[in-house]
């Protein structure tokens, strides 16, 4: 099945998003790590169908196509590309526990992990 591809305008996009920090408390936020695919995954809320769109080095966002609202991201290869030219997040998610080739899945609602949320917010426009 082919997704016809459409043309996203960033102010919708930014206007859809206005509650982006309510709506992570409201229906949480967790990261999920692929080790096969050496990719992680954060979601808001309940896994949902969407769009991928680039947002910078291997970092896709994840959009609801319907209403343009951020449903999460996705940081392809992680361990091996991401995590050793990104210094601030390397230090963040160390408590994480993400080891290669194995599968982890957290709550980032947890407090423990409020320095990771906190970074995750600050990089999805709001």
């Amino acid at each position: 099945m082919t997704q016809k591809i459409r043309s996203i305008d960033p102010d919708r996009l930014i206007e859809a998003n206005k509650d982006y920090l309510e709506r992570v408390e409201r229906e949480g936020m967790r990261a999920v790590y692929d080790g096969t695919l050496d990719a992680l995954f954060i979601e808001i809320g309940n896994l949902k169908e969407g769009l991928s769109e680039h947002l910078a080095d291997n970092i896709m966002l994840r959009i609801d196509p319907d209403t343009l609202q951020i449903i999460g991201f996705e940081i392809l290869d992680f361990l091996a590309d991401f995590l050793p030219h990104n210094r601030i997040f390397k230090e963040m998610v160390e408590d994480l526990d993400i080891r290669q080739g194995e599968d982890t899945e957290l709550s980032l609602m947890d407090p423990i992990y409020a320095n990771v949320r906190q970074l995750v917010q600050a990089i999805i426009p709001h």
